[in-house]
C-alpha cells in the first residue's frame, strides 16, 4: 500500500494558517503558492506512509491532498478501513 522508501512528489491545498507547519514538517524548499486568500498550494517531497498520512489527518481539514491520484486513493483508502472498524 505504502512506497516509505521512495518519496513522493505531493501537492497538499492548505489553509494559509498552515504555512508554518509546512516550512516546519518539510522545511524552507517547500515550493509554495497562493492560490486565493484563504489558500495557498504545497508541492513537498514525502515518503508516503501512515506517517504522513496521519500528519495530515491531524490539521482536521486544513490540509488536502490534491495529487498525485494514487496518493489519494492510498489516504481514502486508509480512512475507509479505519471507517470501517466502527461499522
Amino acid at each position: 500500500m505504502f512506497a516509505s522508501e521512495e518519496t513522493v512528489t505531493v501537492q497538499l491545498l492548505c489553509e494559509n494558517v498552515m504555512m508554518k507547519a509546512i516550512i516546519d514538517y518539510f522545511g524552507k524548499g517547500a515550493k509554495t503558492r497562493a492560490v486565493d486568500k484563504e489558500h495557498f498550494r504545497a508541492e513537498v517531497s514525502v515518503c508516503v506512509s501512515p506517517t504522513f498520512f496521519r500528519w495530515v489527518f491531524g490539521w482536521n481539514g486544513k490540509i488536502k491532498i490534491l495529487g498525485p491520484g494514487g496518493v489519494v486513493a492510498d489516504y481514502i483508502r486508509m480512512l475507509q478501513e479505519s471507517i470501517n472498524m466502527y461499522k
